[in-house]
């Protein structure tokens, strides 16, 4: 396994992403790992989140993984 470096994402960055929220109630967190550098990214990852919808994605792609195997 690679070693990973944590930076703070760059202000072009955050500020674009604050962009896209404005309006929205509540806080946002992000975070990203570039699979061949190991290079973590992350915006508010000090904080903690409720999961929310993010489970979904474990059990959709589950769902599809068992409908490609046809067993769905």
């Amino acid at each position: 396994m690679k070693e990973t470096k944590t930076v703070h994402a760059d202000k072009s960055i955050a500020q674009k992403i604050e962009k896209i929220t404005q309006g929205l109630v509540g806080r946002i967190g992000v975070a990203a790992q570039d699979l061949s550098s190991g290079l973590n990214v992350s915006i508010n990852g000090d904080e903690t989140f409720c999961m929310a919808s993010a489970y979904k994605v474990a059990i959709a792609s589950k769902v599809m993984d068992l409908v490609d195997k046809g067993e769905l």
